[in-house]
């Protein structure tokens, strides 16, 4: 027998796939890139509607949370308008006792210069002048 026969004879053995061609095989595209391009595009998809809808929830959230706050501010200001307006009538209150003291002091029972201020009081209150003639005004 033919050395050379024999040799081309032998039953051939396969060679399992090396480092480097798998690696070649794994970056070169083909027909599974394609099928892992697609699942992640859809992915990237489905997380930007995810971001799409939470944006808008939260954009919604936003606007209520502000109404809420414009509300309340609104009520804190028609409350400080309220006691502002009770302040100032029970300073007129207090005004009008004072004024009523003086109005209906008895003067006979306090001494001279008492009664001198409290008629000057009663005078200016009446609106009277010390300098005229002691008429009221017309």
């Amino acid at each position: 027998m033919d050395p050379i026969k024999v040799i081309s004879e032998a039953p051939k053995f396969s060679r399992p796939m090396g480092r480097d061609r798998a690696k070649r095989l794994r970056g070169s595209p083909g027909v599974g890139s394609s099928a892992s391009s697609t699942a992640c595009l859809e992915v990237l998809q489905k997380i930007q509607l995810d971001r799409a809808k939470y944006d808008e929830r939260q954009e919604i959230a936003s606007k209520d949370e502000a109404q809420e706050v414009a509300a309340r501010y609104e009520r804190k200001l028609s409350l400080v308008q309220e006691q502002i307006d009770i302040q100032r009538k029970m300073l007129e209150l207090q005004e009008k006792d004072r004024v009523d003291k003086i109005m209906f002091m008895d003067l006979d029972k306090v001494q001279p210069w008492v009664r001198d201020f409290y008629i000057r009081e009663q005078k200016k209150i009446a609106g009277w002048n010390d300098e005229a003639s002691g008429a009221p005004p017309s």
